[in-house]
């Protein structure tokens, strides 16, 4: 969905302020009770993915004419 001819993306890794997951597995197993309780919150991954496709979407196309 990126329109760049080299497209980067950059973002937070997991542990930097939190665990990012989505809804789905926001306390979904057993095992998940920790990194649910040091995430960002249950809805932080779709938050995130939303806004990055509004960003994404966003970005203007390059010129191609050179």
């Amino acid at each position: 969905k990126m329109h760049g001819e080299h497209n980067l993306l950059f973002g937070l890794t997991n542990d930097a302020f939190g665990y990012i997951l989505t809804k789905v597995d926001f306390n979904s197993f057993p095992r998940y009770d920790y990194i649910s309780r040091t995430s960002l919150g249950e809805m932080t991954g779709e938050i995130l993915i939303e806004n990055s496709l509004t960003f994404i979407e966003g970005a203007p196309t390059p010129d191609k004419s050179n």
